[in-house]
Protein backbone atom coordinates (compact mmCIF):
# COMPACT_ATOMS: atom_id res chain seq x y z
CA UNK A 1 0.00 0.00 0.00
CA UNK A 2 1.40 3.42 -0.68
CA UNK A 3 2.26 5.76 1.71
CA UNK A 4 0.29 8.92 0.97
CA UNK A 5 0.62 12.76 2.29
CA UNK A 6 -1.32 15.93 1.90
CA UNK A 7 0.70 19.29 1.43
CA UNK A 8 -0.38 23.04 1.76
CA UNK A 9 1.70 25.68 0.62
CA UNK A 10 5.02 23.53 0.56
CA UNK A 11 3.94 22.06 3.99
CA UNK A 12 3.24 18.69 5.14
CA UNK A 13 0.06 18.63 6.72
CA UNK A 14 -0.20 16.54 9.05
CA UNK A 15 -3.15 14.46 11.40
CA UNK A 16 -4.98 17.22 13.70
CA UNK A 17 -7.74 18.21 14.95
CA UNK A 18 -8.58 20.28 11.97
CA UNK A 19 -6.60 18.11 9.73
CA UNK A 20 -7.76 14.19 9.81
CA UNK A 21 -6.65 11.15 7.61
CA UNK A 22 -9.21 8.56 6.77
CA UNK A 23 -8.33 5.17 4.76
CA UNK A 24 -10.98 2.60 3.80
CA UNK A 25 -9.54 -0.33 1.92
CA UNK A 26 -7.58 1.64 -0.97
CA UNK A 27 -9.54 4.75 -0.46
CA UNK A 28 -7.92 7.57 1.02
CA UNK A 29 -9.76 11.07 2.40
CA UNK A 30 -8.35 13.79 3.64
CA UNK A 31 -11.04 15.96 5.32
CA UNK A 32 -10.41 19.96 6.54
CA UNK A 33 -12.65 20.87 9.96
CA UNK A 34 -13.55 24.15 10.32
CA UNK A 35 -12.60 25.32 6.96
CA UNK A 36 -11.68 28.94 6.51
CA UNK A 37 -11.15 31.14 3.43
CA UNK A 38 -7.46 31.07 4.22
CA UNK A 39 -7.85 27.24 3.25
CA UNK A 40 -8.03 28.48 0.12
CA UNK A 41 -5.74 27.18 -2.32
CA UNK A 42 -3.88 24.34 -4.08
CA UNK A 43 -3.36 21.06 -2.18
CA UNK A 44 -1.09 18.83 -3.23
CA UNK A 45 -1.62 14.39 -2.44
CA UNK A 46 1.69 12.44 -3.24
CA UNK A 47 1.42 8.83 -2.86
CA UNK A 48 4.87 6.43 -2.53
CA UNK A 49 5.37 3.36 -2.39
CA UNK A 50 7.97 1.05 -3.73
CA UNK A 51 8.02 1.24 -7.43
CA UNK A 52 7.88 5.52 -7.35
CA UNK A 53 6.26 8.90 -6.14
CA UNK A 54 2.72 10.31 -7.98
CA UNK A 55 1.46 13.21 -6.98
CA UNK A 56 -1.68 15.18 -7.72
CA UNK A 57 -2.67 18.48 -7.18
CA UNK A 58 -6.14 19.78 -6.57
CA UNK A 59 -7.80 23.14 -6.00
CA UNK A 60 -10.04 24.41 -2.80
CA UNK A 61 -12.55 27.17 -3.18
CA UNK A 62 -13.50 28.34 0.04
CA UNK A 63 -16.73 30.93 -0.61
CA UNK A 64 -17.94 33.08 2.14
CA UNK A 65 -21.13 32.45 3.95
CA UNK A 66 -23.45 35.38 2.55
CA UNK A 67 -24.03 38.17 5.20
CA UNK A 68 -27.11 37.89 6.59
CA UNK A 69 -29.27 40.75 6.17
CA UNK A 70 -31.03 42.07 9.64
CA UNK A 71 -34.52 43.29 9.77
CA UNK A 72 -35.10 46.43 10.08
CA UNK A 73 -39.49 47.39 10.50
CA UNK A 74 -40.67 50.12 8.83
CA UNK A 75 -41.95 53.23 10.72
CA UNK A 76 -45.64 52.19 9.56
CA UNK A 77 -45.83 48.32 9.09
CA UNK A 78 -46.05 47.13 5.71
CA UNK A 79 -48.53 44.17 4.95
CA UNK A 80 -47.39 41.72 2.32
CA UNK A 81 -49.28 39.08 0.86
CA UNK A 82 -46.21 37.24 -0.66
CA UNK A 83 -43.38 35.23 1.04
CA UNK A 84 -40.29 37.56 1.00
CA UNK A 85 -37.42 36.14 -1.40
CA UNK A 86 -33.89 36.49 -0.05
CA UNK A 87 -31.09 37.04 -3.31
CA UNK A 88 -28.18 34.77 -1.85
CA UNK A 89 -25.38 35.36 -4.39
CA UNK A 90 -26.30 39.10 -6.72
CA UNK A 91 -26.04 38.20 -10.43
CA UNK A 92 -22.57 39.25 -11.35
CA UNK A 93 -21.94 41.64 -14.28
CA UNK A 94 -20.14 41.05 -17.29
CA UNK A 95 -16.60 42.01 -16.34
CA UNK A 96 -12.84 40.99 -17.82
CA UNK A 97 -10.79 37.87 -16.94
CA UNK A 98 -8.98 37.81 -14.11
CA UNK A 99 -7.02 34.94 -12.58
CA UNK A 100 -7.84 34.80 -8.77
CA UNK A 101 -5.97 31.99 -8.10
CA UNK A 102 -2.14 32.07 -10.13
CA UNK A 103 -0.54 28.91 -11.37
CA UNK A 104 2.66 27.75 -9.13
CA UNK A 105 5.74 26.93 -10.18
CA UNK A 106 6.48 22.69 -10.44
CA UNK A 107 9.25 20.45 -9.87
CA UNK A 108 8.02 16.99 -11.26
CA UNK A 109 10.16 13.50 -11.39
CA UNK A 110 10.58 12.21 -15.61
CA UNK A 111 7.64 9.97 -16.67
CA UNK A 112 5.13 11.71 -14.29
CA UNK A 113 2.03 13.53 -15.04
CA UNK A 114 2.24 17.19 -14.31
CA UNK A 115 -0.88 19.19 -13.66
CA UNK A 116 -1.18 23.02 -13.53
CA UNK A 117 -4.15 24.98 -11.91
CA UNK A 118 -4.99 28.56 -11.33
CA UNK A 119 -8.65 29.71 -10.76
CA UNK A 120 -10.30 32.80 -13.48
CA UNK A 121 -13.25 34.78 -12.91
CA UNK A 122 -15.10 36.83 -15.90
CA UNK A 123 -17.94 36.87 -17.36
CA UNK A 124 -19.26 36.01 -20.47
CA UNK A 125 -16.64 33.00 -19.28
CA UNK A 126 -13.48 33.38 -20.88
CA UNK A 127 -11.71 31.64 -23.78
CA UNK A 128 -8.41 30.17 -22.46
CA UNK A 129 -5.31 28.93 -24.38
CA UNK A 130 -2.02 27.63 -22.82
CA UNK A 131 1.74 28.40 -24.22
CA UNK A 132 5.15 27.46 -23.75
CA UNK A 133 7.14 29.38 -24.42
CA UNK A 134 5.20 31.48 -27.56
CA UNK A 135 4.40 28.29 -28.71
CA UNK A 136 0.43 27.33 -27.94
CA UNK A 137 -0.59 24.05 -26.99
CA UNK A 138 -3.06 21.88 -28.27
CA UNK A 139 -5.57 20.41 -26.35
CA UNK A 140 -4.91 16.84 -27.56
CA UNK A 141 -1.34 16.41 -27.07
CA UNK A 142 -2.09 18.33 -23.38
CA UNK A 143 -5.20 17.39 -22.04
CA UNK A 144 -7.14 21.10 -20.74
CA UNK A 145 -10.46 21.83 -18.41
CA UNK A 146 -12.36 24.50 -17.53
CA UNK A 147 -14.87 24.03 -15.42
CA UNK A 148 -16.08 26.15 -12.08
CA UNK A 149 -13.48 28.83 -12.63
CA UNK A 150 -10.74 26.13 -12.52
CA UNK A 151 -8.56 25.73 -15.36
CA UNK A 152 -6.30 22.85 -15.14
CA UNK A 153 -3.49 21.76 -18.33
CA UNK A 154 -1.46 18.38 -17.97
CA UNK A 155 1.78 17.57 -19.13
CA UNK A 156 1.35 13.66 -19.69
CA UNK A 157 4.85 11.71 -19.46
CA UNK A 158 6.87 14.41 -18.56
CA UNK A 159 10.49 14.71 -20.85
CA UNK A 160 13.68 16.69 -19.52
CA UNK A 161 12.48 18.68 -22.82
CA UNK A 162 8.85 20.14 -20.94
CA UNK A 163 10.66 21.68 -18.58
CA UNK A 164 10.54 25.79 -19.06
CA UNK A 165 7.95 28.29 -18.77
CA UNK A 166 4.12 27.69 -18.97
CA UNK A 167 1.71 30.27 -19.70
CA UNK A 168 -2.04 30.51 -19.72
CA UNK A 169 -4.08 33.42 -21.50
CA UNK A 170 -7.81 33.88 -20.58
CA UNK A 171 -9.49 36.57 -23.33
CA UNK A 172 -12.73 37.62 -23.41
CA UNK A 173 -14.49 40.80 -25.08
CA UNK A 174 -13.59 43.12 -22.34
CA UNK A 175 -10.34 42.25 -21.58
CA UNK A 176 -7.33 39.71 -21.33
CA UNK A 177 -5.05 38.29 -18.39
CA UNK A 178 -2.25 35.81 -17.93
CA UNK A 179 -0.41 33.81 -15.52
CA UNK A 180 2.27 32.03 -15.78
CA UNK A 181 5.40 29.56 -13.85
CA UNK A 182 8.15 27.18 -14.91
CA UNK A 183 8.29 23.49 -14.60
CA UNK A 184 11.55 21.92 -14.21
CA UNK A 185 10.87 18.25 -15.32
CA UNK A 186 14.12 16.04 -12.95
CA UNK A 187 15.79 12.97 -15.07
CA UNK A 188 16.04 9.76 -12.92
CA UNK A 189 19.04 8.72 -11.75
CA UNK A 190 19.71 5.47 -12.58
CA UNK A 191 22.12 3.06 -11.47
CA UNK A 192 23.78 -0.22 -12.88
CA UNK A 193 21.95 -1.77 -9.41
CA UNK A 194 18.61 -1.40 -10.73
Amino acid sequence: APTVTWYHNNMELRQSVKFMKRYTGEDYVFVINRVKCDDRGEYIIKAENSYGVREEPVFLNVQPLPEEETYKPHEAPVRRRQAMTYKFWQDESDSAPSFTFLLRPRVIQMYQTCKLLCCLSGKPVPNVKWYKGSRELNKYDYPQTQADGVVAMEIVNCKPDDSGKYKCVAQNDLGVDETACVVIVEAHEHSEEQ
